[in-house]
């Protein structure tokens, strides 16, 4: 009995050990060399795990600056050329992502210095890392997995695409396990769960020696056969997240996100979400919004290009609302409350500023508006044949929603009489982008009358608006654009607000 259970233990612990012996000829000699830039990247951005970069480097450039000249040998299969010591994608010949591309614009590092500078290289791709995870709601190690998955140049749509993708990531986590490395490169062991991260039977796939892959799946030799990873978004704190079927949607290619696209769903909340799963539909939204109670779905990850608004998907994010826009009795209060939120939690993350937000009346059909004005319907994008969300959506409330915490203080005026100009004065013009309140409020008045003598507005894209008391919540006079004056308006409150907006252009 005691030979066996020796036996059974000899067999336990052998079972446990590596199939291979740690290899140092996979270790490059110039592989410590930039130890100080990855240093001082986690210094600047010490919410990346230590070793999570070496590991990108160590997967793509085995922790070597590469560097091409016309002498340079080129791939005989025509696998696109990664740069630098992160290894970037400059150009993916229209199947690879131009992650290159991406990591400049989300780090403001140039792609030639991405390319040809180390330090620059290392520290770009940090800054990119870190504003990823700053958006990201996941948590733990499936978090990071994400970032590195929206960062690899490698598309995702397959099941033969995922695995690899995720055999891009199988390594670097191989890499943060080992001690030789840690002990190298100044790491701890972060004790990842693998087989959790990718899935038990994913796992096995992975890591296995010899995988087959046809059209009726991957398997190992051992027989597990690997599904695709399910990649769970949450960009909007509070969302439910349901995926749209990976062929209804694509890579951004590195387009940064500059635009919100107002839809309705013609149809229900229920019916969008079903549809987008259709392998066949060829359509999806990032957002879906119920009527009753804003209730919100998130079906695309924002860094991914949803199919939406045409030949404007690549830099726009989609929000599909519960109705159809010729109908009443869809778009609720409860819908537009929810629905700013997602906008703004969106323009808060890409910089993009709620005062672009279209603010004109509702209409009917196609009106395509400049490129200056960053949230607006699917009617107003070039190149659309839709109108929605069409004559019932209330883009003056929108707009409030947007901006109401926004709102500069108004210039005070107390005076019983008096003369207003706009911004340019008497002769000159005003500006692009304003937004200016007046409130007249003279101490102890029944009513206050307002004289227009000149007016010129561009029409139908700048606005005054006149309100019978002191907020924009009191109630409106009238809404005046163009050329033709106001007259005499008088507010019986006792005071009136008057609000200008110019727009971008």
């Amino acid at each position: 009995m005691r030979i066996n259970k020796a036996l059974l233990l000899a067999m336990i612990i052998f079972a446990c050990l590596p199939a291979f012996s740690f290899d140092h000829r996979i270790v490059a000699s110039e592989s410590t060399e930039y130890k100080q830039y990855f240093n001082s990247a986690y210094e600047n951005y010490p919410e990346i795990p230590r070793g999570v970069l070496e590991a990108v480097s160590f997967s793509y450039t085995r922790l070597q600056h590469h560097d091409y000249n016309e002498s340079s040998p080129k791939s005989c299969s025509g696998v696109p050329r990664t740069y630098g010591i992160m290894g970037l994608t400059e150009n993916g010949k229209g199947y690879f992502k131009n992650n290159l591309k991406y990591v400049a614009v989300l780090s403001g590092i140039s792609k030639q210095e991405l390319m040809t500078d180390p330090e620059l290289a290392i520290f770009g791709y940090a800054k990119a890392y870190s504003a990823l995870l700053k958006k990201s709601s996941d948590k733990g190690w499936v978090k990071h997995a994400n970032v590195l998955r929206t960062l690899s140049e490698l598309p995702q749509n397959t099941i033969q695409q995922d695995f690899a993708l995720n055999s891009q990531l199988y390594v670097m986590f191989w890499f943060l396990q080992q001690e030789e490395f840690q002990s190298r490169f100044g790491f701890p062991n972060h004790e990842i769960d693998l087989s959790a991260l990718f899935g038990k039977e994913n796992y096995k796939v992975l890591s296995a020696r010899n995988v087959s892959i046809s059209d009726e799946g991957i398997k190992s030799s051992g027989g597990s056969n690997y599904s695709k990873v399910s990649r769970h978004c949450s960009d909007y704190p509070g969302s439910i997240w349901v995926a749209a079927d990976a062929s209804n949607f694509s890579s951004r290619a590195g387009t940064s996100i500059s635009a919100i696209t107002i839809h309705d769903i013609e149809g229900t909340y229920a019916g969008a979400i079903s549809w987008f799963q259709n392998p066949i539909s060829n359509v999806s939204a990032h957002y879906c919004l119920r009527s009753i109670d804003g209730q919100v779905t998130q079906m695309v990850c924002e860094s991914d290009k949803a199919w939406h608004v045409g030949t404007e998907n690549p830099y726009t994010v989609g929000l599909e609302h519960e109705g159809k826009a010729d109908y009443e009795g869809w778009y609720t209060e409860a819908m537009y409350q929810s629905s700013a939120s997602v906008c703004l939690n969106t323009m808060n993350n890409y910089g993009i500023d709620p005062l672009r937000s279209h603010q004109g009346p509702p209409e009917y059909g196609i009106n395509i508006l400049g490129s200056c004005i960053k949230l607006k319907g699917h009617q107003h994008f070039s190149g659309t044949s839709h109108r929605d969300p069409g004559l019932n959506w209330d883009w003056a409330y929108f707009y409030r929603l947007l901006n109401d915490g926004t709102t500069p203080s108004p210039i005070s005026i107390t005076s019983s009489s008096g003369t207003i100009h706009d911004s340019g004065g008497a002769s000159g013009n005003y500006g692009d982008d304003e937004r200016l309140y007046w409130l007249i409020e003279p101490p102890g008045a029944t009513s206050v009358t307002i004289s227009f003598t000149s007016f010129d507005l561009e029409l139908n894209w700048d606005y005054m608006y006149l309100y019978d008391g002191n907020s924009v919540y009191d109630d409106l006079i009238g809404v005046y654009t163009g050329t033709s004056t106001p007259g005499t308006i008088t507010a019986e409150s006792g005071s009136v607000l008057i609000e200008f907006r110019s727009d971008c252009a």
